[in-house]
């Protein structure tokens, strides 16, 4: 059986307030059908990535309706092009995770640059700065050396962290993203 498909904002949830058109994304919607639509993600995902939710209000993927599921794979395809092709992305990946409420279904396009080569530091700072805001999270004693500890890290990645909020780069880049899907 599928579900309505009508659009009807669910109070409280962020991705309903963008797609009923309340609140806007730097640059604004990129691509738009009958089920999805596709705007600039913001920080901290970084200039170009590009969320795809769908239109009306579902939780999970197996809540899609068929037309949903079936629009799904040509949207992404298409959006992700537009990246690759408008942006000079090398490549685009694609993150899900509808894990905090209100729940959503969206997938975040996340572009690849060729400059993006991470120095190793960086890499390294990137990747245990989560487990180090875990422990200092977790645990009262020793929090001020984890917490240096962490902000050292963040420092050798603050260039690559400035360059992803940039909010005019989010809007010039989603001019340019949705340029190519209209003349594409």
């Amino acid at each position: 059986m599928e579900m309505a498909s009508a659009a009807v904002p669910v109070p409280n949830c962020v991705s309903c307030a963008y797609t009923s058109g309340k609140r806007r994304a730097p640059g604004g919607r990129v691509y738009e059908n009958d089920h999805w639509l596709a705007e600039p993600a913001g920080t901290p995902w970084g200039i170009g990535t590009m969320v795809v939710k769908t239109q009306a209000h579902r939780e999970a993927l197996w809540e899609l309706t068929p037309n949903e599921a079936a629009s799904l794979g040509p949207t992404l395809r298409a959006v992700s092009r537009a990246i690759v092709e408008a942006l000079g992305a090398e490549r685009v990946y694609l993150l899900m995770m509808v894990d905090a409420p209100p729940h959503h279904v969206h997938m975040l396009l996340l572009p690849r640059y060729p400059e993006d080569e991470l120095p190793a530091e960086t890499a390294a700072a990137l990747a245990d700065a989560q487990q180090l805001v875990k422990q200092a999270t977790n645990r009262l004693g020793g929090v001020d050396t984890e917490a240096v500890s962490l902000r050292e890290r963040m420092v050798l990645a603050a260039p690559l962290l400035q360059r992803d909020s940039d909010y005019d780069g989010a809007a010039r880049a989603a001019s340019k993203v949705r340029a190519y899907l209209t003349e594409h």
